[in-house]
């Protein structure tokens, strides 16, 4: 009898053991788990990543740049992050100009743009945006962009190279940019 106390009392103390082992983990686990919740919560606000100092790039438009024989008087510019249109009553030029005021909006990751007049044939049309996109979060500029198409099958670029002389000695002056347009769409 005496042997069977002593295993009994052995299976109790196993017991016993167990359950204490068993206590312990269970509340180190929980000690963790609060810990871990507790020391991950940072008061204040979320810094928001990386500074993006890259302007917008265009990945598209419809009809795309440089399209002729195109019939279309609405643009849509699509840009590869949200944008900002700064002043396009000022900064936005349309050549050749309009009589009625376009319609230049941002909207989103794109810019819409609707010539109001009766487009020309045979004429190519540029819009030049100069510094008036930059990108929506950090105010990137995107720097002058230009868009163009034409009514006909080409793009005519309107550009006239050369050199100016100096009167005085006939010797080319370095560093001086000469830029010619045309006066009426008489000329061609």
């Amino acid at each position: 009898m005496g042997k069977k106390r002593h295993i009994s009392s052995q299976r109790l103390t196993m017991r016993k053991v167990t359950m204490v082992v068993a206590l312990l983990i269970v509340s180190l686990s929980h000690l963790l788990t609060f810990s871990l919740f507790t020391s991950c919560a940072r008061m204040g606000s979320p810094d928001g990543g990386w500074f993006d100092d890259d302007p917008p790039v265009v990945i598209g438009s419809e009809p795309a740049d440089q399209s002729t024989n195109v019939k279309s008087k609405k643009i849509a510019i699509l840009f590869n992050e949200y944008i900002k249109l700064e002043d396009a009553t000022n900064k936005v030029i349309v050549s050749p100009p309009q009589l009625e005021v376009p319609e230049i909006k941002a909207a989103g990751k794109k810019i819409i743009v609707e010539l109001q007049d009766t487009l020309k044939e045979n004429t190519t049309y540029t819009i030049d945006f100069s510094d008036a996109i930059s990108d929506n979060n950090e105010g990137n500029p995107m720097g002058s962009y230009t868009y163009s198409f034409s009514t006909g099958d080409h793009i005519d670029t309107m550009e006239v190279s050369g050199y100016v002389l100096d009167a005085s000695n006939l010797e080319p002056i370095k560093g001086i940019d000469r830029k010619s347009t045309r006066l009426n769409s008489s000329h061609t």
